[in-house]
């Protein structure tokens, strides 16, 4: 439950993926290393079914890398340079230390801009050091899947514009969005490639997007992952250099193009898989409500956050990062691997992300583990 995989959609990925694989003759010779323009092109129609940019991409627009990690490993390397600062929005996705980290001496810095996880973003009196050069900013979040508002995006647009930052955008659930679904509302996912205004905020050049393929898909170890940037062609260019350092398989860039290019069994399972996080969610929360545990609602993502300061303080006990990571490791004794709050830098002791997007049994199964484990503590 510590691993943000959705396995509820994945006996039918499987089948149609299984379909999709083949070899053909050229498949045996160098590829693309950036992607072959089919699957450029794929990736573009797809990211303008669904995204709704206010330009439409084009093939020429996406860059391909082996995972949405790798993608921003790639764009860090080619914004900065050695001894900069990369600043996130946080609390952040633990690895993102290494995604930003590894091999470019470049300081990852947090930028907490709300008061909790539930809180409206304010970036009013927010600094930064001189060598700050990138935002990066993940929408809808992790670990919470909460989906900044447009005015929100705005902000950080212009705060970004303000210091002459490059701004990325992780966009890798933007179609595990779900809450629309179950009540009589607009998505909740905005992508920044929808901003009609964006030039009147910020320099578009300096405006880069990832997603991938892992997460909304289920296709983690495919590790497909891409780079959308419509104006900097600059940086297009060196992107397109550096990807033969991390090309994608010629195998797995024709089993992607045959998925993709089946329109209508892509856009079905969209829905149906946002269905079908809908009703894991509200299972998953009922269950912890009747376990009598507080969590931050949500409506995007495989996962949960459940938070225990408020059940330890009725207890007396003052909830420390300490005793948070005792609770991690009492758990994984107990049988359930659950991610705690301190891996993605949180301000707020005694978080945990409980993924529940698999068979019910199995996430009953792993709650109860979680519950056991709390409960040995009183």
């Amino acid at each position: 439950m510590g691993l943000a995989h959705n396995s509820l959609s994945e006996n039918d990925m499987y089948q149609k993926i299984r379909s999709c694989l083949e070899i053909q003759i050229e498949d045996l010779d160098y590829g693309d290393p950036h992607g072959s323009r089919r699957l450029r092109g794929l990736v573009a129609d797809l990211v303008n079914r669904h995204f709704a940019p206010a330009m439409p991409l084009e093939y020429n627009h996406v860059i391909v890398a082996p995972g949405a990690g790798a993608a921003v490993w790639q764009l860090i390397h080619s914004l900065t340079d050695p001894g900069d600062q990369v600043l996130v929005t946080a609390p952040y996705y633990g690895n993102f230390d290494l995604d930003v980290c590894i091999s470019t001496n470049v300081q990852l810095v947090p930028l907490y801009g709300q008061a909790n996880l539930d809180a409206d973003l304010d970036l009013t009196g927010k600094t930064i050091g001189p060598k700050c050069k990138v935002l990066l900013v993940t929408n809808p979040g992790n670990p919470h899947g909460r989906c900044y508002t447009l005015a929100e995006i705005h902000d950080l647009l212009l705060f970004a514009s303000q210091h002459d930052l490059h701004i990325i955008f992780d966009e890798v659930y933007g179609l595990s969005t779900f809450d629309h679904l179950d009540a009589d509302k607009e998505n909740a996912f905005i992508s920044v490639l929808s901003v009609p205004d964006l030039a009147d905020r910020i320099d578009p050049q300096q405006v880069h997007v990832v997603y991938g393929l892992s997460k909304d898909f289920g296709l983690n170890g495919l590790r497909a992952g891409f780079i959308i940037d419509q104006y900097n062609t600059d940086l297009r260019q060196v992107l397109t250099l550096t990807s033969m350092f991390g090309y994608i398989s010629t195998i797995n860039d024709r089993a992607l193009c045959n998925l993709l290019s089946d329109v209508p069994w892509i856009d079905e399972f969209i829905t149906k898989n946002r269905q079908n996080l809908l009703g894991a969610y509200n299972q998953a929360k009922a269950y912890v409500e009747q376990l009598g545990y507080e969590y931050h609602p949500t409506g995007a993502g495989p996962f949960i956050v459940v938070a225990l300061g408020p059940l330890f303080a009725e207890k007396g006990v003052t909830m420390t990062f300490e005793l948070e990571h005792a609770i991690w490791r009492r758990c994984l004794d107990g049988g359930v691997f659950v991610a705690a709050g301190y891996v993605f830098h949180t301000t707020e002791p005694g978080l945990f992300r409980l993924t529940y997007s698999m068979d019910w049994p199995l996430v009953k199964r792993g709650l109860d583990a979680f519950d056991a484990a709390i409960r040995s503590f009183f």
